[in-house]
């Protein structure tokens, strides 16, 4: 056997070793990115869950004075409250409603300015 076919046999081998170690790369590459995008969606959800319109929703739930009968599901409330008039709108059914008063929920000036960044 000559070392000439030798090296190129190892050379081969050497070869198909980094082919496959690049496919294995390749593969982890396209994991991670899957994994980023579903993290990524899922952040995006959080930070809604999290936004100043879902903490009143949540402050108001809790209240025990509404419930999802009156003010619906989170989701249907961050829909339905989206921006200055429809919140302006919300305070007023919910200051009319007796439920809650001036001091549990302040002025409509500071309803909507608690929740106001919401919609910028």
């Amino acid at each position: 056997m000559s070392m000439e076919y030798f090296d190129s046999t190892v050379l081969s081998m050497k070869s198909a070793k980094w082919s496959a170690i690049a496919s294995i790369c390749s593969l982890v590459v396209v994991v991670l990115v899957i994994v980023y995008t579903l993290l990524i969606n899922t952040a995006g959800n959080d930070t809604r869950e999290t936004s100043l319109r879902g903490q009143l929703y949540d402050n108001l739930i809790s209240s025990g004075k509404v419930g999802i009968e009156e003010i619906g599901t989170k989701e249907d409330f961050l829909n339905a409250v989206h921006d200055e008039r429809t919140s302006r709108e919300f305070y007023r059914n919910l200051s009319n409603s007796g439920l809650f008063n001036e001091k549990e929920i302040g002025t409509e000036d500071e309803f909507y300015d608690s929740i106001k960044d919401d919609f910028k």
